[in-house]
């Protein structure tokens, strides 16, 4: 299913939300990751059980 199209996608949104996240340091980034992981698992986990929302465009 995922391609290397998918991966740069992957690749620039992730920076995207580091620089929105006002990371300033390597441990202000691993904090960030650590929440996108983190929100990532609750995600995957209401996609699972069928309670996730329709996505939406964040502005």
């Amino acid at each position: 299913m995922y391609n290397e199209e998918q991966d740069r996608k992957a690749l620039h949104y992730i920076a995207g939300y580091l620089h929105d996240s006002g990371c300033k340091s390597f441990e202000d980034v691993d904090i960030a990751l650590q929440q996108l992981i983190d929100q990532a698992k609750v995600t995957q986990s209401e996609y699972r059980n069928g309670t996730a929302e329709k996505a939406t465009s964040v502005n």
